[in-house]
């Protein structure tokens, strides 16, 4: 069924589908990938007591997908290094970001607007791989939609599954960072992705590939962009603050230049002119404007997940336009009540008060274990008390 039967989107997702990633996306692609792994704690100093673990690394976060693929495929997982060109251009790219001398194209790639294209870019090649890694799964697996699921999902987020092993290679263990624990937004958005495109090549979606391809290349740029832009419009509201404090200084100016008479000349000849009153009746209202429009935009982003909140998710983290569903279904479906102390081991009631709270006065008691002479001894006395009471 062709459901974007509309002459101009049909033909924008057919020229989609036939866009060759290579060499503009993928290099996109390599410099966005080693540049997070430039921001890693600790990656610079490792990039100059070894540069071949740094590259290595580099490897791993340019090539992960495909590695981890081929090993779920049971394929040989030095298969991309079989592809000199795509090899030579990501180590050139991991060059360039790491030792170019005045760290001039890191400082050019973190630029805003550079940093928004680069990161559209990458993820157009995501939407390929996803559909890649799926393809490659259903001719070796027909119809097989699980496996097709896994390797669609390994390929276009293998970097951040195999995230455990590429930081052993930089002499960091830290297992509480594993994707499946707390899911990051490029794995929840891949394993999105990988079920679509599944689904598709089993003829469950009434859609065709470039169609669908076109839909979640524009739903993956655009949510991954968003997060940067609230940060443009952050330095927007600043420079309309900016604007504000200049714009009550000069009017503090006049004011003080209007009560002085030895400056009555000067403010006299700076109202003259026209460009620079209408200059000063306009700061205002454009500093408000800005200041508007940023914090509206704000409220919008907020309002749709893009501000992260620490609360327990289905897949860990609440990094995703999809987090209230998430939080709906764990709430629904795994949030329990526990009937035992994690750390402890030992079961209770959900109505048990703990021995502290319900005998207060009791000063030690837990301290002393179970049939020991202390304890015999105050029973012993315990029991004569109450039987002179009872007497």
């Amino acid at each position: 069924m062709d459901l974007l039967g509309l002459g101009g989107v049909r033909q924008l997702a057919e020229g989609l589908a036939g866009l060759p990633m290579f060499p503009y996306f993928d290099t996109a692609h390599y410099i966005v990938s080693v540049m997070a792994l430039r921001e890693q704690p600790g990656a610079l100093e490792v990039s100059q007591r070894s540069p071949f673990a740094c590259w290595f690394s580099s490897m791993l976060y340019c090539f992960g997908g495909a590695v981890l693929s081929g090993i779920i495929l049971s394929e040989a997982p030095v298969a991309p290094l079989a592809n000199s060109t795509n090899i030579l251009l990501a180590s050139l790219m991991w060059y360039l970001v790491f030792y170019c001398p005045l760290d001039a194209v890191y400082s050019c790639a973190t630029v805003l607007p550079v940093r928004l294209v680069l990161t559209g870019m990458k993820e157009v090649t995501r939407t390929w791989k996803i559909l890649g890694g799926v393809v490659q799964a259903n001719k070796k697996y027909k119809d097989g939609l699980f496996v097709m699921i896994a390797v669609g999902w390994a390929k276009g987020a293998g970097g951040g599954l195999i995230s455990n092993f590429e930081q052993l290679v930089r002499g960091v263990w830290k297992p509480e960072t594993n994707e499946l624990l707390k899911m990051s937004y490029p794995t929840k958005v891949t394993l999105i992705g990988a079920v679509l495109f599944s689904l598709q090549q089993c003829h469950y979606l009434p859609l065709r590939t470039p169609e669908l391809m076109l839909i979640y290349t524009v739903f993956i740029v655009v949510n991954k962009s968003l997060p940067l832009y609230s940060l443009y419009l952050s330095a927007i509201s600043l420079y309309s603050l900016f604007l504000s404090a200049v714009s009550l200084y000069s009017l503090y100016l006049s004011t003080v230049s209007s009560s002085l008479q030895s400056l009555s000349t000067v403010s006299t000849s700076l109202q003259s002119l026209p460009l620079y009153s209408l200059f000063l009746q306009s700061l205002p209202l454009y500093s408000l404007y800005l200041s508007t429009v940023s914090f509206y935009s704000l409220d919008c982003i907020e309002s749709h997940g893009y501000i992260f909140r620490t609360r327990m998710m289905l897949m860990g983290s609440s990094s995703s336009p999809f987090a209230p569903v998430e939080s709906a279904l764990y709430r629904t479906l795994f949030a329990r009540s526990l009937p035992y102390s994690p750390v402890t081991n030992q079961s209770q009631s959900p109505t048990q008060t703990p021995s502290c709270l319900a005998h207060p006065d009791s000063k030690g008691a837990s301290s002393v274990p179970n049939g020991s002479p202390q304890s015999e001894e105050a029973a012993d006395s315990r029991e004569s008390e109450s039987s002179k009471k009872t007497n």
